[in-house]
């Protein structure tokens, strides 16, 4: 056991604890432990921001950055700045889909070109050594030097005091890929001919775990109107250390994991079908579906949040709109009764 561990943390640079819980969910294959090390290491940074500044004519920049502490390379860059200063109310500790799906959804006519003003690219604000320092620093908790360091750059950049505020988070790779299936599509594509070989004969390495679908029977799509690649939610209902591990990983913060369909064969005697799908490399899940089941799909999930969100917002109008009808009638019945009591 103790030379396996040595084995993983001399070829992947992890530490013993990383190599320890690699080896467990293995169930002590070293081949599968290390395939395993995606889904077990937090290399990359997730930073939430927005800033403002500008004494009389405010510029308010809302950002997200992604970045591989370990290689000290930022790898995307979303950001969008306005006038108005709604912006920056918007909470950054959410789910980073939502906070991406909130830039974009920033009004283009009320975006400012801040290229005018500064050139916020932090590609270029930080070197390597500068992304792998603030990755060291996030694992450690230390927000407060975070938010110091990201102030000097800016304020640096715009001449004057500017107002920020950062959240930050680590993650594994595969976590990432949840929210942006193709963002390590070319690194992945440059090992493919090396592996393709490798790939035939590591069946026996493959995790198998077992899945249930999520139904979804207004929004969802029938197993026979799905293809090979098309993306599915499913829940894992694997009860093994590693099945528990793994869906714990790979859940979104909605509760909910995707997986894309790698096989669908029918199964003539039970009239049902057999779905092999993918959450990541060598990690695969199981379920059988019947064909009149409609499965839930990423499309169907986000029109369930958006139909939840405009019920909740009804909701709200509608309490808004009772609490003010309440203090109409409670003001008016308050004159009455002071007509009353002069007269």
């Amino acid at each position: 056991m103790n030379e396996k561990i040595d084995i993983i943390k001399s070829t992947l640079g992890v530490n013993q604890n990383q190599a320890e819980k690699a080896l467990n969910l293995a169930n002590g294959d070293l081949d599968k432990a290390i395939d395993m090390i995606d889904y077990i290491i937090e290399n990359h940074i997730v930073i939430h921001g927005k800033i403002s500044y500008g004494k009389y004519n405010k510029t308010y920049i809302l950002f997200s950055i992604i970045a591989n502490g370990k290689k000290g390379e930022i790898i995307k860059v979303d950001l969008a700045s306005t006038s108005k200063s709604s912006l920056y109310n918007i909470n950054l500790d959410i789910d980073h889909k939502i906070f991406v799906k909130t830039l974009s959804e920033i009004d283009k006519r009320e975006r400012k070109n801040i290229n005018n003003d500064i050139n916020f690219n932090p590609k270029r604000l930080f070197t390597a050594a500068e992304i792998f320092e603030l990755f060291n620093i996030i694992q450690n908790g230390k927000e407060d030097k975070i938010k110091n360091i990201f102030k000097d750059k800016i304020e640096g950049l715009v001449k004057e005091a500017i107002d920020l505020d950062l959240y930050t988070s680590i993650m594994t790779k595969v976590k990432l890929e949840n929210y942006y299936p193709d963002l390590f599509s070319e690194e992945e594509n440059k090992d493919q001919d090396n592996s393709e070989q490798k790939e035939d004969n590591k069946l026996g390495l493959d995790v198998n775990l077992n899945c249930i679908p999520l139904i979804s029977p207004s929004y969802g799509k029938k197993i026979t109107e799905l293809d090979i690649g098309d993306k599915i939610v499913v829940e894992i209902s694997d009860t093994s250390e590693i099945g528990r591990y793994l869906s714990n990983l790979l859940k979104t913060s909605e509760g909910v994991t995707f997986g894309s369909i790698k096989k669908i064969d029918f199964i003539k005697e039970t009239g049902r079908y057999s779905v092999l799908i993918e959450f990541g490399p060598s990690i695969y899940g199981n379920l059988i579906v019947s064909s009149e089941l409609k499965i839930e799909t990423p499309e169907s999930n986000d029109k369930k949040r958006d139909q939840k969100e405009d019920i909740n917002s009804k909701e709200n109008d509608g309490e808004e709109g009772a609490l003010i009808v309440f203090a109409l009638i409670s003001l008016i019945s308050i004159l009455v009764i002071l007509i009353v009591l002069i007269f």
